[in-house]
């Protein structure tokens, strides 16, 4: 399984049909999760790819993560990777007023 030049996925057709359905959905708050297996080369990375874009497309804000084997000594690497992005854009000192422990924890 591949991807043409124009960007289209081959052989996964209603999985990006059903990409953008879910997409439409999230846009009206109806949230979902999709999970995406499969075995090597059969195209999870190239259907991920046009998942985002699809997101993209329709007003959703797009985050990507790859986690790899450099990751693994880092706690949470590929969830700080997806939330760099915000932590840039909301600053610090917002996101210092949201890590702060509950008043009475320790």
């Amino acid at each position: 399984m591949g991807e043409d030049g124009a960007g289209t996925l081959l052989e996964r057709e209603e999985s990006a049909r059903r990409l953008a359905d879910l997409s439409a959905a999230a846009v009206d708050g109806r949230g979902s999760l999709v999970v995406v297996v499969g075995r090597a080369g059969e195209g999870k990375s190239a259907l991920l790819d046009a998942a985002g874009g699809i997101g993209a497309q329709v007003g959703l804000r797009v985050w990507r993560a790859r986690g790899t084997d450099l990751e693994r000594p880092f706690s949470l690497g590929v969830v700080r990777q997806l939330l760099a992005p915000a932590v840039v854009e909301i600053g610090p000192v917002s996101v210092r007023a949201c890590s702060r422990e509950p008043r009475g924890s320790a």
